[in-house]
């Protein structure tokens, strides 16, 4: 058998499903959903997601939702046979100017109303569908801090990502235009240094203000620009301006690979933070080319393994290598 093959087998997300592990002051199952979505494009990793939420015991914590951004009736019918939400969104603002964006422009501005688009919830979660779910006890933090702050976001930084997202590079200057068109150049030049927060995987109280907060900041961004991070731009400002509570986790609970490629402690069988002690990734986040590329990750024990990152390369290797 390979050294993939090997690493392969022990990957506990792509043995038989078991329960997320439950810890003493932790999280298990509460009344929580996750959402995510996909157009009938995107609908092949909305079906990763789905089936890691599934191997990595997710289920037992929470629900599973999905946003039709524009899928196809087969599609919805994969979707339906596992009883799976289906809510296909009207756009939520009143803004000719965003009906003439695609079907999936509906993800970023329908975000901050996603407690209303699926009531009956607690906790809200949103996951980008070009994430997958390795460490389904993540979700637990992300609730626990929803539950003692109203909502829990992941920063993007770490000791391990890459310098050009630091610094006076082309990343600030990148989120320094984002707020500008949305906020206007005073409140760029506030806050531009500030962290990135990332909207690919949040967790909100359903009931909590920060959805109003958000929802309201959206709509002022827009008013002034409609562009592709308006949304996410709008939680970086509705965050970092203070006035609400926000419990902000580790980045290993929402790992950004395109910004830092995570590391492999091949005896665990976990894709963990590079340096010690090692922690396992929570929910792997696939910006960019890591949803497509094959990269060089190095061990926990000091050696390098080539691998892929997106769920469906890794279970369909996970298949065909021999027993």
């Amino acid at each position: 058998m390979s050294f993939l093959s090997t690493f392969l087998r022990r990957l506990p997300f792509l043995r038989a499903a078991k329960p997320a592990r439950a810890e003493a002051g932790r999280s298990t199952k509460v009344d929580a959903l996750i959402v995510s979505g996909a157009d009938s494009g995107y609908f092949p990793y909305l079906q990763e997601l789905w089936l890691s939420y599934r191997e990595s015991g997710a289920y037992a914590i929470a629900s599973f939702g999905v946003l039709d951004l524009g899928l196809e009736e087969p599609q919805r019918d994969w979707l339906k046979a596992r009883d799976i939400v289906i809510v296909a969104p009207d756009w939520p603002y009143p803004d000719e100017r965003l009906k003439n964006k695609p079907g999936w422009f509906k993800a970023m501005v329908c975000r901050p109303f996603l407690p209303e688009l699926f009531p009956g919830h607690a906790f809200v979660f949103w996951i980008d569908a070009d994430s997958w779910l390795q460490d389904a006890h993540a979700l637990t933090l992300f609730i626990d801090g929803a539950r003692r702050d109203g909502f829990s976001v992941v920063p993007a930084v770490d000791r391990a990502y890459h310098p050009d997202f630091f610094g006076d590079g082309w990343f600030l200057e990148w989120q320094k235009t984002c707020i500008r068109n949305g906020f206007g150049e005073e409140l760029a030049e506030q806050l531009y240094r500030y962290p990135i927060i990332s909207a690919g995987a949040i967790c909100g109280a359903s009931q909590a203000p920060h959805w109003k907060a958000w929802q309201d900041t959206t709509g002022a961004a827009l008013k002034r620009s409609v562009y592709r991070e308006v949304e996410q731009t709008a939680l970086f400002v509705t965050v970092h301006r203070g006035k609400l509570p926000v419990h902000l986790l580790p980045s290993h609970c929402h790992w950004v690979c395109n910004m830092g490629l995570p590391a492999i402690d091949v005896q665990r069988g976990l894709f963990v933070e590079p340096y010690l002690p090692y922690t396992p990734i929570g929910i792997m986040g696939l910006a960019t080319d890591t949803k497509t590329g094959e990269f060089v990750l190095p061990t926990t024990d000091g050696g390098k393994l080539t691998t892929q990152l997106r769920f469906g390369s890794i279970r369909s290797a996970n298949a065909a290598a021999p027993a």
